[in-house]
């Protein structure tokens, strides 16, 4: 699912000022998916019926409190170059996953952020890629063109946040598709819980590791079956009241 960027009809071709070129970049993202969103080709709502309430977007997506460690680290590690400017990078790295909530905001119309919360808390979210927009190369890539433009610092160490953000989404995608596959192999394709019969086993996460060299270890996970994975969910979220 392409999104269309809507650009204004007048643009003044003076070079403008980094922060005003931002925002009328993302306000015309914004108006695009409100539109879309709208005439129904983004995503039409339907009523989800939500038990619990769990850390949002757990998952295939990591984490905000991994992000915000590793973001962190990076931006110490980028201190002696960046200087004044490492704050940039960093707020942008741990910023991006708005996109989430500006999603669900439009889409469901609703400024709730415990609706939101509940909505992404699911045992299996649906991956709408509409939800991650900031997320998507063509938004990314009209950045590194508006950066190129006016040859904005500011808008280049943004976008470096951005990438460094999605490259870390990368990197846990693919390590916790790795151990749903080789976990579902081990169990034959059936739950460990129920015993019955899955093609589809869910990833579930036991425990989140404080050591982050230990976070894809697999004796931290197992796989359920979707019925089992959303009752370990409420378990879990009953468990925290």
């Amino acid at each position: 699912m392409w999104v269309r960027i809507c650009l204004p009809r007048r643009i003044d071709p003076r070079p403008c000022h980094p922060l005003y070129s931002l925002h009328m970049f993302m306000s015309n993202i914004l108006h695009s998916i409100n539109m879309n969103a709208y005439r129904g080709t983004i995503y039409r709502a339907r009523p989800l019926r939500l038990t619990m309430i769990v850390s949002p977007l757990k998952g295939l997506t990591m984490r905000i409190q991994e992000h915000v460690k590793l973001s962190t680290t990076a931006a110490v590690v980028a201190l002696p170059w960046l200087k004044q400017d490492v704050w940039i990078p960093l707020l942008a790295s741990i910023g991006i996953d708005i996109d989430h909530y500006l999603w669900h905001a439009v889409t469901h119309r609703t400024l709730s952020l415990r609706a939101a919360a509940r909505y992404f808390g699911q045992a299996d979210p649906p991956q709408l890629p509409q939800a991650k927009f900031l997320h998507h190369p063509i938004v990314l890539g009209s950045l590194f063109f508006i950066a190129l433009r006016l040859r904005s610092r500011f808008l280049f160490l943004i976008l470096a946040g951005l990438l460094f953000h999605v490259s870390l989404d990368v990197i846990h995608i693919s390590q916790m598709k790795g151990l749903k596959k080789s976990l579902s192999q081990q169990a034959q394709y059936h739950c460990p819980e129920c015993g019955k019969a899955e093609a589809a086993l869910q990833l579930h996460t036991l425990h989140f590791a404080n050591n982050l060299l230990e976070r894809y270890a697999p004796r931290h996970f197992m796989v359920l079956c979707p019925a089992c994975h959303e009752k370990a969910h409420q378990d879990a979220g009953q468990a925290e009241r």
